[in-house]
């Protein structure tokens, strides 16, 4: 969620900075902000490591594949956002920049922050299912925006929908393993996800090439049959259900 609202908020920044003492200015917060980083971890204190037998990596990644592929092709229009939405803007004349994808990080950290509960409450499957349609509406009305305000009202909607899909999965991998291997599933989960960069570098260029948001849009329903798998998998329809691992 820090991340997202860095990036919401580093947009302007970036280029008030750029206006006021150009690449030199923009060079020079990039590396003199991540050292307040080494400050903030140097005081978290230390976790104690859990103790027990550990699953093997192969019984992991058979764990947290489903989940981790899932949140991999909702990515792309995460993709699509983070590459293309300030070239939009420009193609059509929009300004600010920074608007479409400032207000898509402002509504994904928004939801993190005020929802970031029901995936626990509601099931991560559950709650993931739905936010993908949210984000492939969005996407889809920022293909068909007009103007400035409705590019933005289909990034707050990506946001929004984005927001919950990667915590939901990532809820759903995590409670399929057993405690004291749980750092290595979130690890395996996060890089099965991070799958997604080779898979947007190469798709939204290709999807890009058109001109338009409707392939991206119709990426992040690709996770649909993913998640209603998993959905299924997980019994999310139950609420008495208990999260017990697939593998002790």
């Amino acid at each position: 969620m820090s991340m997202f609202a860095a990036l919401a908020f580093g947009a302007p920044v970036g280029t008030t900075l750029y206006a006021f003492g150009g690449f030199f200015a923009v060079a020079a917060a990039t590396i003199l902000v991540p050292l307040i980083t080494v400050l903030l971890v140097g005081l978290l204190p230390s976790v104690p490591a859990q103790r027990g037998a550990r699953a093997g990596p192969m019984k992991v990644l058979a764990a947290v594949w489903l989940p981790g592929f899932g949140s991999a092709l909702s990515s792309v229009g995460f993709g699509a956002m983070i590459a293309f939405s300030s070239l939009l803007s420009a193609e059509r004349g929009w300004d600010p920049l920074w608007l479409t994808f400032s207000t898509f990080a402002v509504a994904l950290v928004a939801a993190r922050l005020f929802l970031g509960h029901t995936p626990d409450k509601l099931g991560g499957a559950k709650v993931a299912l739905a936010c993908v349609f949210i984000e492939a509406a969005g996407l889809a009305l920022i293909w068909f925006a007009i103007n400035p305000v409705l590019a933005a009202a289909g990034a707050a909607l990506t946001g929004f929908g984005y927001s919950l899909v990667y915590p939901g999965l990532g809820v759903e991998a995590v409670r399929r393993t057993p405690p004291q291997s749980r750092g290595l599933a979130m690890g395996v989960f996060l890089d099965v996800a991070l799958g997604s960069v080779l898979l947007k570098s190469s798709a939204c260029p290709l999807l890009a090439l058109s001109g338009h948001f409707d392939g991206c849009s119709e990426c992040p329903l690709l996770g649909v049959k993913r998640t209603c798998r998993l959905h299924c998998k997980m019994s999310v329809f139950d609420p008495k259900r208990t999260h017990q691992p697939i593998f002790r």
